[in-house]
């Protein structure tokens, strides 16, 4: 018989193994059990069974230690299995979490829009099919509070809206809805001002009032609050930046005097009681709001006079009454302003002033407003921009209304007062305001101007004030102003009155007086109604116009150019004026700020070249030019921007070059000098002229992850090299810190390395401009040299140098004086 083997336990921590034979004696068994090495005694009847069952117990064991292996790579593989499995295994489980997530979040927002396409047909859970029940669980709780969430996030109405059907409680509703707007620093919604003031008392002031408060109570920055936001809330509360700040110092002075006093006491002490004084235009619309008999008590003879007319005869325009009289009224907060806004209007936007630069939220109307402002022109009439942008005529109305409040904007088609006096009844008009008005260029109007009068906020009725005879005869309106009044026969000839407001002249001042209905800008050739030509710049110039001090006025052009993301040709004049003046400030600027002044003046030399071509191959072109920023037509989405495009535009610019970071505008209509794709503006199409010339300026492309422990012998003599982060504009580095800067960089993106110069800090370039010209007068010597090269020659035969512009930059790596090892890379 064949010897079994098996492990016997004993008292010994040695264990021992035992040969049993089938036949032997019971002593075997003993000797299993353990027994001493004298007492163990081979026998010839010990039984299979046992030598059986301790081998399936063996094989068990190690099944189960196999089992614990397997179960630990398992765990290992998904990055559980101890810091030795994190680590084999971190950067597989981090990029598995990271697209499970991406997976996750892109499946969330696909549902979430889904659903919010049901909720804004204001499709109810009756009504929602079956796919749409899906989506929410088929749960009809879900579904009501998703509509309560998107409603409240979008400011809705609650009469005559789905959320009317889900939640009973209007009061409710409006609470929370200024709660949660509130929370996240939205702006007042405007457009309910009819039930917030009448019904809640929350006036804007009040609003942001709350707002600052528990702003400063959190201690936060005045940076955390979006840039509409705080605009409005300098405008009701007088509180920009710097006094934010020093309402802060004194607070902790003062809880530091006054130990045992409650920070929020002192911030209440230290905000304004009663909103600044606003600025009214005359046909803005007067409402009445909250008024309590206790308030009427304090009012003048004049201002309960105000309030009987809005109680009996519906909202009225601001015109109709003395102009301090409405602003008292407004600062007690017992009436509302309304911007009225037709479909026909035609808005201007002025260089900004006042604007806040904080941050951006993202909510439905900021983003709105930001569509908006780079869309929007003199030309186009609000209900052409509400088609070109595919978005509802009311919502435009409504960011139009609110551009206006802040200052931003202005109604291009105001009838000036002191005409629409004239051909009204004597008296109706208040002379008070005629200060707030120009009239210095009136014209006769055309067709495309309109009475404001006319414009109104969707849901509200807006009656011109009626005469005393239609009045005894009890014709008048609820004190909501729900119910229109009949215009009466003396308001009829300023109903139908159509005049038209011309631009001012600037003035040597640069500016006007207060509350002018429109800002002085340059008309060259007066009105244009073709297309224009669009130069396309980015984010850099504008930085480098805010950041120079190269003029004092060109501040505020470069913040509407970053911000509204378009200069319109009329505002060109004051902005070359201001430009005129860089190259007189100093002409001994160094580093930097030679930089800032070099780009200013190609800039105001460029856009003086294109107003003044005479190019009659041009189509339908009027001899206009917008400056367009480049980010902020990108936001758009691809069809509206064709649309914006193509309509007011016949041909394109852009700047060259234009950042790597930037995405490029790659348009066929209308014509487009710039990049024809976006490769072009990358270090690939560096490495393809590189290629081409098959000469250049050392260089070499370092892929992602890669590890420089030292520089390769082509670059090992430079001093000073250009730096390439893919997607990102160069820098120049020096020797002393490229490994590490290269160390950086190389772990999130790829690298082009250049050699600048291999003596020191400082290298020497030259540029050559194309399109390239027969005539020699209009290159220097030095560029007679290089056009002639044949690296330009070469270029060539691979990129069109004749009918496109740009430049090839040609650096010299060597000064010795042979100039021998000269290099040279495309530039743009």
């Amino acid at each position: 018989h064949t010897p079994r083997y098996f492990v016997a336990g004993g008292a010994s921590a040695t264990p021992r193994v035992t040969r049993c034979t089938r036949g032997g004696s019971s002593g075997s068994a003993e000797a299993a059990r353990g027994g001493s090495e004298s007492e163990r005694v081979v026998g010839r009847a010990t039984r299979p069974r046992e030598s059986v069952c301790v081998r399936r117990e063996r094989d068990r064991e190690r099944d189960r230690e196999r089992g614990r292996e397997r179960e630990a790579e398992r765990e290992v593989a998904r990055g559980r299995g101890g810091a030795r499995g994190r680590v084999l295994h971190s950067a597989h489980s981090t990029s598995t979490q990271h697209t499970q997530e991406r997976m996750a979040s892109a499946e969330e927002q696909t549902i979430h829009r889904v659903v919010e396409q049901h909720i804004q047909k204001h499709t109810t859970w009756e009504a929602l099919p079956a796919n749409g029940r899906q989506l929410v669980g088929q749960s009809k709780e879900a579904y009501h509070k998703a509509v309560v969430t998107y409603a409240l996030r979008h400011q809705w109405r609650w009469r005559d809206t789905l959320v009317q059907k889900v939640l009973p409680e209007e009061r409710i509703y409006y609470e929370e809805l200024l709660k949660l707007s509130s929370k996240h620093l939205m702006l007042y919604p405007y457009h309910l001002s009819d039930v917030l003031v009448k019904g809640l008392r929350v006036t804007p002031f009040r609003y942001y009032w709350d707002m600052m408060y528990s702003t400063m109570s959190a201690e936060k920055s005045y940076d955390a609050i979006p840039n509409f936001t705080a605009a409005d809330g300098v405008r009701l509360l007088g509180i920009g930046r710097n006094q934010y700040i020093d309402i802060m110092n004194k607070c902790r002075q003062k809880s530091w005097s006054q130990f045992f006093n409650k920070k929020q006491n002192t911030i209440r002490q230290l905000l304004p009681t009663v909103p600044v004084t606003i600025e009214v235009e005359y046909w803005w619309v007067v409402n009445v709001g909250f008024v309590s008999d206790d308030d009427v008590k304090v009012l003048s003879i004049g201002e309960r006079k105000i309030i009987d007319t809005l109680i009996n005869h519906g909202p009225q325009p601001a015109g109709y009454f003395k102009r301090l009289e409405v602003q008292s009224l407004y600062k007690r907060g017992l009436i509302y302003l309304n911007v009225p806004i037709e479909d026909d209007d035609q808005i201007i936007v002025p260089p900004l002033e006042g604007f806040v630069m904080n941050r951006v939220l993202g909510d439905y109307l900021e983003t709105l407003l930001y569509k908006i402002f780079v869309s929007i022109d003199e030309r186009t009439a609000i209900h052409e921009l509400a088609t070109l942008l595919q978005v509802d005529a009311h919502m435009v109305k409504l960011a139009v209304s609110l551009y206006i409040r802040l200052g931003f904007a202005k109604k291009k088609n105001v009838v000036p007062l002191q005409q629409l006096a004239q051909k009204s009844r004597k008296g109706l008009w208040s002379k008070s305001w005629y200060q707030s008005v120009s009239f210095s260029a009136v014209v006769q109007a055309s067709d495309n101007t309109v009475s404001p009068m006319r414009g109104r906020m969707p849901g509200d009725a807006i009656p011109l004030r009626e005469s005393p005879a239609s009045a005894t005869t009890g014709t008048s309106s609820t004190a909501g102003g729900s119910s229109p009044a009949a215009l009466s026969a003396s308001a009829a000839p300023e109903a139908e009155a159509r005049v038209a407001l011309q631009f001012d002249q600037p003035t040597a001042a640069g500016g006007g007086s207060a509350g002018t209905v429109v800002d002085p800008v340059d008309v060259l050739d007066g009105p244009r109604d073709g297309k224009r030509i669009g130069l396309v710049l980015d984010a850099t110039i504008t930085a480098f116009l805010m950041m120079g001090n190269l003029a004092p006025g060109l501040k505020s052009h470069a913040v509407t150019l970053f911000e509204v993301g378009k200069l319109a040709d009329e505002a060109l004049g004051n902005f070359l004026a201001e430009l005129d003046t860089v190259d007189t400030i100093d002409h001994q600027a160094e580093g930097e700020a030679e930089r800032y002044f070099a780009h200013a003046i190609t800039l105001r030399e460029t856009i003086r070249f294109l107003r003044r071509s005479d190019n009659k191959q041009i189509k339908d072109w009027d001899h206009g030019l917008d400056l367009l920023r480049c980010e902020r037509l990108e936001s758009l989405d691809r069809s509206t921007r064709t649309r914006i495009l193509n309509k007011n535009y016949a041909l394109l610019v852009s700047m060259s070059p234009i950042s790597h970071e930037t995405p490029t505008i790659t348009s066929c209509i209308p014509r487009h000098f710039g990049p024809a794709i976006a490769e072009i503006n990358s270090g690939w199409f560096t490495l393809f002229a590189l290629q081409a010339m098959e000469r250049g300026v050392p260089c070499m492309l370092f892929p992602r992850g890669y590890r420089v422990r030292a520089l390769p012998p082509l670059l090992q003599r430079g001093e000073l090299f250009l730096v390439t982060q893919w997607g990102h504009d160069p820098s120049e580095v020096a020797a002393t810190s490229i490994l590490t800067v290269l160390a950086d960089a190389l772990l999130v993106s790829p690298v082009l390395v250049q050699l600048l110069s291999t003596t020191g800090p400082e290298h020497s370039s030259a540029f050559l401009p194309f399109p390239l010209l027969d005539e020699d007068e209009f290159y220097t010597e030095q560029q007679l040299v290089l056009r002639k090269s044949a690296e330009v020659q070469r270029l060539a035969q691979h990129v069109d140098l004749e009918h496109s512009f740009g430049y090839v930059r040609f650096i010299r790596t060597h000064t010795d004086g042979d100039g021998s090892g000269g290099g040279s890379s495309e530039g743009g």
